[in-house]
């Protein structure tokens, strides 16, 4: 990315809201089928329509499911899919799973294999989700050489990320995968006012779905709730700038 940290991704769940979020200003059109989980893949034709009408104009990346379903097919297509920049996978259920890191490793090379980035995603409410803590996530992203780390919540219904994390927790991650040399991108019920507390070090990336949607998380994607968003990222690039927040 070459905008200013941070930048806003959007989820979208197809071409339209991947139009609208363009013309609200979204640096980043993320692909995510709400109704199938929290990073629920969308089928692959609807990858490659949107992957069309967003013509090059961000990055486009798209979530893969939970790592232990890698091999399911919608999610492996996705993989070898012309156009995707980087694929995330959540690690729901690696908690008990041993040889979770093994997984792990198949599906970054495979990733690599297709010529796409690697995000895996560490979920704040991490007992719920049977996942390992996202202080073990995240070494175990750099330690098979991921690209990204994505903070997220995996009950979409429960607490937001700051309900479970306070700023400073996730500026402390933050700052450790800055040290890896990976990306982090922060989402998971994410509301405006939240953009302002997540400073000090800015996450690279903060993602938003609900907070941009009429009709939350599984409604559609609104251009002025989007602008209202970039407007938001706008300012807090400034304000840090300026070092108006301490």
């Amino acid at each position: 990315m070459t905008a200013p940290r941070p930048s806003l991704l959007v989820s979208v769940r197809d071409a339209d809201e991947a139009r609208d979020a363009l013309e609200g200003g979204a640096d980043w059109i993320d692909l995510k089928e709400p109704l199938r989980g929290p990073l629920g893949p969308v089928e692959t034709s609807v990858a490659a329509s949107v992957v069309e009408r967003v013509q090059g104009r961000v990055p486009v990346s798209a979530a893969c499911g939970e790592l232990l379903d890698f091999a399911e097919g919608r999610n492996c297509a996705l993989a070898g899919l012309a156009g995707l920049r980087l694929l995330k996978f959540g690690t729901a259920g690696c908690g008990a799973n041993l040889d979770w890191t093994e997984r792990l490793e198949g599906a970054v090379s495979k990733t690599r294999k297709c010529g796409k980035l690697f995000a895996l995603g560490a979920y704040a409410d991490w007992r719920v989700a049977e996942s390992p803590p996202p202080e073990d996530v995240l070494a175990a992203a750099a330690s098979v050489g991921a690209d990204w780390l994505l903070l997220d919540t995996y009950n979409k219904v429960g607490p937001g990320l700051l309900d479970l994390l306070s700023p400073g927790e996730v500026g402390i991650l933050a700052y450790k995968a800055e040290e890896k040399q990976l990306g982090m991108a922060v989402a998971g019920r994410l509301c405006l006012k939240d953009f302002e507390r997540l400073l000090h070090p800015i996450p690279s990336v903060l993602g938003v779905r609900g907070a941009v949607c009429v009709g939350g998380r599984a409604g559609r994607v609104s251009r002025e709730r989007v602008a209202e968003a970039a407007a938001m990222i706008s300012a807090v690039r400034d304000a840090d700038r300026m070092g108006r927040f301490a």
